[in-house]
């Protein structure tokens, strides 16, 4: 048994020193074989890039969007709700001394803080120019009770009249458009003066831009 260990053992140790050979030369060892994971690098910003980016918008006039305003409302209602009110100036209709210009029954004028301003009558509307520049809700109530005076507007179903509260609400529609929308807006400059339809009872701005838009 000695002996034939003796044989075996230096056997052995040159099987075990030659495949230690073999695997330093050729591969490593299957037990310390890393394992790689195919995982995509994470994307890491060009810093170069990016300062490319900001000459580049760096170079834009300031001014260059001011060139081609908006002409068109949002699509959604986005704005605020009211506008901010001026003090109250009116006690009563009276007040603004609303009266017939040249006896045609047309073209009225009155008084609201110092101005005169224009009111346009039709038999089933009223039209006031620059109405956008009157935005306290009190006063605007007291000069629709005096339009509604001298003549009423049918409502929307032809059933009946608007009131001096309908009118102020769509009277502030045209106030926050006017007030909100951009410089050069279409719909900005119809906005500046009020018009009393009688099929914009209690719609909103939106709900008046849609229609008029077909959608």
């Amino acid at each position: 048994m000695r002996r034939l260990l003796g044989v075996l053992l230096p056997v052995l140790c040159l099987t075990g020193c030659g495949k230690a050979m073999y695997d330093a030369d050729y591969q490593q060892p299957v037990d310390v074989v890393p394992v790689i994971e195919m995982t995509a690098p994470p994307i890491v910003p060009s810093v170069q890039t990016e300062t490319a980016a900001q000459e580049t918008t760096s170079d834009v006039p300031e001014t260059a969007t001011e060139t081609v305003p908006p002409t068109e409302m949002p699509a959604t209602e986005t704005m605020p709700a009211t506008v901010p009110a001026s003090a109250s100036l009116l006690s009563s209709p009276n007040d603004i001394d609303l009266h017939d210009t040249d006896g045609k029954e047309r073209d009225y004028v009155f008084t609201y803080n110092g101005k005169e301003y224009t009111a346009i009558r039709t038999w089933h509307h009223w039209r006031i120019l620059d109405s956008y520049e009157i935005t306290n809700a009190a006063d605007m109530h007291i000069i629709c009770e005096a339009l509604c005076a001298v003549q009423q507007i049918p409502s929307a179903d032809g059933e009946g009249w608007r009131t001096p509260e309908d009118m102020v609400y769509e009277w502030s529609q045209h106030n926050l458009a006017y007030a909100f929308l951009p410089e050069g807006s279409s719909w900005r400059r119809h906005a500046k003066d009020v018009d009393f339809d009688p099929d914009d009872q209690g719609r909103s701005l939106y709900e008046i831009y849609r229609d008029r838009k077909g959608s």
